[in-house]
């Protein structure tokens, strides 16, 4: 009985998945006109076009959690262009990020420099939204890419390479393979 104790605990624990990183911004010091994110900071190397912004004060551009978010600050004739920000470990599975402001954005995943997946549109409010990536797989490079409009992304979201969460199906077989063992090792005793 002990056995098929310890091999059902051994089935729920492997289904356990490791915690996604989010990104937060808050413990950086923020600037009016958008302070620069230091490179490396959060397991990513952003853009010169976002900066540290405090939008606790702004009703249009509210953050999803705490003060600090990201500002866009890449404006050009026709709308925003790509903002790049990139992984330090390559492979990461991109989750996605909160929006507030107005107009669209969009995200563009890339791996090994060919693009890989492209994320719905989400129309930007004064409500913050989440922008699923909506692909679950590996990336190196992730480009916002938004219109005219004026934005802010908060709590940057993504599993870091090697911490692929296990199908439940694998974790099934496996606690039924540990029972099934248990069972055999209790007849030949």
């Amino acid at each position: 009985m002990r056995i098929v104790q310890t091999a059902i605990l051994a089935a729920v624990l492997s289904l356990a998945a490791p915690a996604a990183t989010v990104v937060n911004f808050d413990d950086l010091p923020d600037d009016p006109f958008g302070a620069a994110v230091p490179a490396g900071y959060g397991g990513l190397n952003w853009g010169v076009d976002f900066g540290v912004w405090d939008s606790s004060s702004s009703a249009i551009y509210p953050p999803h959690s705490f003060n600090n978010v990201l500002l866009g600050n890449r404006l050009n004739q026709s709308g925003y262009a790509a903002m790049p920000v990139y992984f330090v470990t390559p492979g990461a599975e991109f989750l996605g990020a909160w929006f507030s402001g107005s107009g669209t954005a969009l995200f563009d995943m890339y791996f090994s420099g060919n693009l890989v997946a492209t994320s719905s549109s989400l129309n930007l409010n004064s409500t913050s939204t989440y922008l699923a990536s909506g692909y679950s797989g590996p990336v190196d490079e992730v480009r916002l890419t938004a219109d005219r409009g004026q934005f802010v992304m908060d709590d940057f979201t993504y599993n870091p390479a090697g911490t692929a969460v296990p199908e439940p199906g694998t974790a099934l077989l496996m606690g039924l393979g540990l029972a099934a063992v248990s069972m055999l090792s209790r007849r030949r005793a």
